[in-house]
C-alpha cells in the first residue's frame, strides 16, 4: 500500500507576525531619515546661516582662482603622437613643435604613450 505524504508550506502566525513588525520598523526608520534629510537646506546644512556662511567661503575660493593665471593645457599622447606622425608622412621629419612638446615631457609618459 502506498503512503501519501503532504506539506504544510505555510508559515506561523508567529513568524509572519515577526516579520511584519521588522518591516513596519525598517520602514518608519527609512521615513525618519528622509524625513531629517528634507529638514536640510540642500540637503547638507541645517540652518539658513550654515548655507550662507558655506556660499561666502565658496565665492571666496573661487574668487581667488581667477586670479591665479591658467596653465596651458598638456597636449595628450594621442595629440603629440598624431602631430608627428603625420609631419614624418608629409615632411619625413618632425616639426620643430613636435619635437618641443617631446623635449617637455616626462621620459616616461613618452615611452608609455609609443609602446
Amino acid at each position: 500500500m502506498a503512503e501519501t505524504l503532504t506539506s504544510d508550506n505555510s508559515v506561523p502566525a508567529e513568524v509572519m507576525e515577526s516579520h511584519e513588525t521588522e518591516i513596519a520598523d525598517s520602514l518608519r526608520v527609512g521615513e525618519e531619515l528622509e524625513a531629517a534629510h528634507d529638514q536640510r537646506l540642500a540637503g547638507k546644512y541645517n540652518s539658513t546661516e550654515e548655507l550662507e556662511a558655506a556660499y561666502l567661503e565658496l565665492q571666496k575660493k573661487l574668487g581667488s582662482q581667477e586670479d591665479v593665471q591658467a596653465e596651458p593645457e598638456e597636449a595628450s599622447p594621442s595629440d603629440w603622437m598624431s602631430e608627428a606622425q603625420r609631419a614624418i608622412i608629409e615632411s619625413g621629419q618632425l616639426s620643430e613643435e613636435v619635437v618641443k612638446q617631446i623635449s617637455e615631457m616626462d621620459p616616461l609618459d613618452v615611452f608609455k604613450a609609443m609602446s
